[in-house]
């Protein structure tokens, strides 16, 4: 029931709008915390004025650049301090995607996504609610000129790879009949369904197409835990899939 409710609420969270989103606490008996992340340290978690023990005192952060760290975490004036086997990591706050107590598998990868190619299959096979986070680089040319992961400023064509995504824009879906989800240089959320996860970049591909270029992806995946499991998640601008 836990995981169920958590991925729902989690969901939500980051695929709906929200004009002020507050930060919030999963507990692993599954009590909802929200509010102001005031101070993590000495293994208890204060948001909204409630103090809450959380499990173990080392956690996974994610980035919303797509890294992952672990290790003993504080916070303090709104930075997260983690201190990892190979040192010390501050982060703003406004960075961090989420920060998870309990063992949770992690694998990261490079992808080279070239503009021509249409959507790539990285093989890696993800489970609805995997914590997913993708950061991207590079510049590509495409039939509007050129662009970052991030596209341009005008919307693609009806023959794009991805007619509803911005042109030029780093995009990804999971399982070949998944919903595009428009990447851009970093992107974190669950898992919507499972499947293979393929990531292409948003250009023209009829006949005679001009585009070249390459973008190269960091995909992390994490496997989520179910009961046990203590998870914050700061406030941060949702992402919508399309």
């Amino acid at each position: 029931m836990f995981n169920r409710v958590f991925i729902a609420l989690l969901l939500g969270m980051i695929w709906t709008g929200c004009k002020a989103p507050s930060d919030r606490l999963h507990a692993s008996d599954g009590t909802v915390v929200v509010g102001k992340l005031e101070s993590i340290g000495a293994g208890v978690v204060e948001i909204g004025g409630v103090a809450v023990t959380v499990p173990q005192s080392e956690a996974r952060v994610w980035g919303r650049n797509g890294a992952s760290y672990y290790g003993a975490v504080t916070l303090d004036n709104r930075t997260l301090v983690v201190r990892t086997t190979g040192g010390t990591v501050e982060l703003p706050i406004r960075t961090v995607s989420a920060i998870l107590w309990g063992e949770t598998s992690v694998e990261s990868r490079l992808f080279d996504v070239p503009a021509e190619a249409g959507w790539i299959c990285t093989h890696i096979v993800v489970s609805p609610g995997d914590f997913m986070s993708v950061s991207a680089g590079g510049m590509v040319s495409t039939e509007a000129g050129g662009s970052s992961p991030d596209g341009t400023e005008r919307f693609s064509t009806s023959t794009a790879l991805a007619p509803q995504a911005v042109g030029g824009a780093l995009i990804m879906k999971v399982g070949a009949d998944g919903g595009v989800i428009q990447v851009g240089s970093g992107w974190s959320g669950n898992a919507p369904t499972g499947g293979e996860v393929y990531l292409g970049v948003n250009t023209h591909l009829a006949e005679g197409s001009s585009s070249s270029g390459r973008y190269t992806a960091a995909l992390t995946i994490g496997q989520l835990p179910g009961a046990g499991m203590t998870a914050v998640f700061p406030a941060g601008k949702p992402r919508l899939s399309l």
